[in-house]
Parts: C-alpha cells; structure tokens; sequence
C-alpha cells in the first residue's frame, strides 16, 4: 500500500567539505546506486535527534508525530587558515599508537598552536592562578566533589573572571524532561555519569542535573552571579562570576 514517503528509495544526510558542490556529490552518487533522480534539500533548520532514532519509533512508514521536533536555526561561519588547522586537528580521530600521556601535545603542534599547555591535574587542584577564564565541559555533573571543584575554580579565577559551564540540558523536574533528549540522558547518566560520581563517594548530580542545583552547587562554591547565558536542545551554557 502507497503511503506518503513510500516512494523515495533512500532518505539520507550529506555532507560535503566547504567549497565543494552538494550537486555534484549527488550526481556522483546517483551514476554510483544507478539513481533515476534525486531531490537536494539544503538543511535550513537543524532538527534535535532528526526524524530518526526515538522519534521514528514506533511509527508508520510516511506517517509523523503528533508533536513537531525541535529545531535550531543554522548559520554559515567563515573560518580563517588556523582555525581550519585547529579544528581538523580536533576532529581527526587518534590513531592507537597516539594515545599517550599528554596526547593533545601532538595535535597542538600539528595545527601551528604554540601558545598553549596541556596538564593532567584533578579538578580540586589544578595548577595557576589569575585566570581571565576558566571552562567546564559536560563533566562538573560527573564528578565525585562538584563544590570542591567549584571553589577551587573560585580560588584561581580572577576577581572580574568567569567561569563558564556546559551541562547536558536539562529542566529542573523529572517530568519536563520526558521527552526523546531526556530519555536519552537519563539512560546514559544512569550507565555513566551517576556511577562515575559514586564511585568518589560524590553526590550522583546525573546528566540530568538541571539548573537550580548546578546553580547550588556553584553558589557554596563561592560564587555570588550565576546565570544562564544560552542553551541548545542539547545543553545549557552557564556563567558564574566570583
């Protein structure tokens, strides 16, 4: 039986470096699959988890959710040479002989950076002081003593400085946070970041950690401004100021 969709053959996402045309990667591999025809729409909107993965769960070829997905507006940046460089070297994956302490050294040279240093320190007592800045990546939820980090990045923060985190998004009650994202970081949490602080003895905050007890926890670190500065469908961007 016919159903909206059902004639597309393959549905998939393409990427191509900047520069390159999409056209013409699609015409290659329209002679590669013996393709008749195919239809090229640009991504305008990004979508949080596509159509794909839980959303599409459960639903009938062609068919759609009752409730829209959410999506984010995309933008075009222009990157200069050594931001290229820095970004490649990011993102290229590490071969096995690559992985030794201190691993980042390499990638730094690799991409023309000099003016950087990679140290292996705990949280609660990383080396320097007067930092202008100081960043937190999807990990202060993770760990065994989130205050005691907080107050260390208190000790070593200028007094006009900032302390930015990143933290999976998430709202304040179980509840708002039933949704395809939640699901998702609610299962990964309970695998990984939950054990993970456990296992310090540490208070299990979870992916799931939401706003006002990272706000808490960065408050009796010493902080006295917290605030949100932005969020995705993925994560909340955080500002704390001594």
């Amino acid at each position: 039986t016919a159903t909206p969709g059902s004639n597309y053959k393959l549905w998939t996402t393409l990427k191509v470096p900047q520069g390159y045309s999409m056209r013409k990667h699609c015409e290659f591999l329209a002679q590669q699959t013996g393709a008749e025809r195919y239809i090229l729409l640009p991504a305008k909107r990004l979508f949080a988890l596509g159509v794909g993965h839980v959303r599409r769960r459960g639903l009938d070829p062609g068919s759609k959710a009752d409730v829209p997905a959410e999506v984010t507006d995309v933008t075009v940046t222009t990157l200069n040479d050594l931001e290229w460089r820095i970004l490649t070297a990011l993102k290229r994956k590490f071969e096995p002989e690559e992985i030794v302490p201190n691993l980042w050294d390499s990638r730094a040279k690799e991409a023309g950076v000099t003016n950087i240093a990679f140290t292996v320190a705990k949280s609660t007592d990383y080396p320097g002081t007067s930092y202008d800045f100081v960043a937190h990546f999807d990990c202060l939820h993770d760990m065994g003593d989130p205050v005691g980090a907080a107050r260390h990045v208190r000790e070593t923060l200028k007094k006009d400085g900032t302390w930015m985190i990143i933290e999976p998004f998430a709202n304040d009650k179980v509840e708002e946070n039933l949704n395809p994202i939640g699901r998702v970081f609610y299962a990964a949490s309970t695998m990984i970041c939950v054990p993970a602080s456990l296992a310090y003895k540490g208070p299990a905050l979870g992916a799931q950690a939401g706003e006002a007890r990272l706000r808490n926890v960065v408050t009796n670190g010493g902080f006295t401004r917290f605030r949100r500065a932005t969020q995705t469908p993925f994560n909340l961007v955080l500002e704390a100021k001594p």
